[in-house]
């Protein structure tokens, strides 16, 4: 049994595909490839939503993934603050982060869990409460 671990690095990757080989020839022609294998990262533009007591407003974020830690930056719409912030986290695992937003003022913890098939990620951003945000990948 192989496990096949990657990382993608840099702000624009989306996915990044191992090829499955040719698997050409013999008698007869050869079979097809074993197709790609795809591993998923948090590397990218995202956007989506972000739902709050005041209302739900827009949410878009560019994200960098490295080893251990996500980075990058995140817009909020109103009805929050209509505001870019930096992003900082850690990765507690291949689809899940923890982290802070920093503001002039502080930081507001944040997390993300990214979908099996790595289109979507789902978290909360906390400031006195709970909000949820829902972003797919541009």
């Amino acid at each position: 049994m192989s496990v096949l671990v990657a990382f993608s690095f840099g702000l624009m990757q989306d996915q990044s595909f191992a090829s499955g080989g040719s698997g050409s020839g013999g008698t007869g022609g050869g079979g097809g490839g074993g197709g790609g294998v795809t591993t998923t990262t948090f590397s990218g533009n995202w956007s989506g939503t972000i739902t709050t007591s005041f209302g739900t407003g827009a949410f878009t974020m560019g994200l960098s993934q490295s080893q251990t830690g996500v980075s990058g930056s995140a817009h909020f719409g109103a009805p929050i603050f209509d505001s870019t912030r930096k992003v900082t986290g850690t990765l507690l695992s291949a689809t899940q982060f923890s982290g802070f937003v920093l503001s002039g003022e502080g930081s507001l913890p944040i997390t993300g869990t990214l979908s099996a098939d790595g289109s979507t990620i789902t978290g909360t951003v906390t400031q006195g409460e709970v909000y949820t945000y829902i972003v797919k990948r541009n």
